[in-house]
């Protein structure tokens, strides 16, 4: 019997079903069999989030995955050389499959999502000592409670296609939660300017869930915003990246309100002066 998402847990299939279709296109970037393999397994019917490139709306949505995905496997692998024992924490993981591409052997790895999310994770996916899943709302602090904790320990988190669903204000409840009780902290995430919330019916897949967005930033400045000490270390637009799969959309890295479009950066938290 297949499996059906609602709400935001439905936003999860489209970029799995993007990868998907890359991966058996044979794209240099985008190599995931395993997002198949899961789909497969629950029966997953992601038909409606599959279809050729018709228009630039097509186009720049699977540029956006693409950049997306490099982005997030170079935050990892980088946070991974540097810190080999170190805790990464995926934050609305969805059906994430970074863990089985990126092992380091000696990580720690916490994939967090909503109870229908983990429980479809579980069937698909086997929990080790090292990869564990968390079942519960990321707004809620009940996760925190299940990661341990140390003073002389290194975190990263991710945030994948999360925080545009969220309000302003549970953003920045989120992010003081995290400042508060995590030391050495670095955070990944990907953010929507306001015009792509003001155009979001043409994007060619959100539409078809009953999501909406919410939270958008025009630059990562703005998370400073919030009156959490931070640092960003890494900061880009989407046009920024991969400019040889953009074609003659690379006209569009000349117009400003396109590079505000789907920005990606990267930061730490400065609450703890003795890191």
């Amino acid at each position: 019997m297949a499996t059906q998402l609602t709400g935001v847990s439905e936003t999860l299939l489209i970029p799995l079903a993007t990868r998907i279709m890359l991966t058996q296109l044979g794209d240099p970037i985008v190599h995931d069999p395993q997002a198949g393999e899961i789909i497969e397994k629950l029966q997953l019917d992601i038909s409606r989030f599959i279809s050729p490139p018709k228009g630039i709306s097509d186009r720049l949505h699977i540029h956006g995955v693409a950049v997306r995905f490099r982005f997030f496997d170079q935050v990892v692998t980088r946070f991974l050389e540097k810190h080999p024992d170190g805790t990464v924490i995926n934050l609305g993981s969805g059906l994430c499959t970074r863990f089985g591409r990126l092992d380091n052997g000696r990580c720690h790895w916490f994939e967090v999502d909503m109870p229908e999310v983990i429980a479809l994770r579980r069937k698909a996916v086997s929990e080790t000592e090292r990869h564990l899943f968390i079942s519960g709302s990321v707004l809620e602090t009940d996760w925190i409670t299940k990661i341990p904790m140390s003073h002389k320990h290194h975190y990263l988190i991710i945030c994948e296609g999360l925080l545009m669903y969220f309000s302003r204000d549970e953003v920045n409840r989120l992010f003081s939660v995290i400042a508060e009780n995590f030391p050495h902290v670095e955070l990944a995430t990907d953010i929507i300017g306001r015009v792509f919330v003001k155009h979001s019916r043409r994007h060619p897949h959100i539409p078809k869930t009953q999501a909406r967005l919410d939270w958008a930033i025009d630059h990562p400045d703005e998370l400073k915003q919030f009156g959490i000490p931070l640092t960003i270390s890494e900061h880009f637009s989407m046009l920024d990246r991969q400019k040889e799969r953009l074609g003659w959309l690379n006209i569009l890295r000349a117009i400003p309100l396109f590079g505000k479009l789907y920005q990606f950066v990267n930061f730490r938290f400065d609450t703890y002066p003795e890191r």
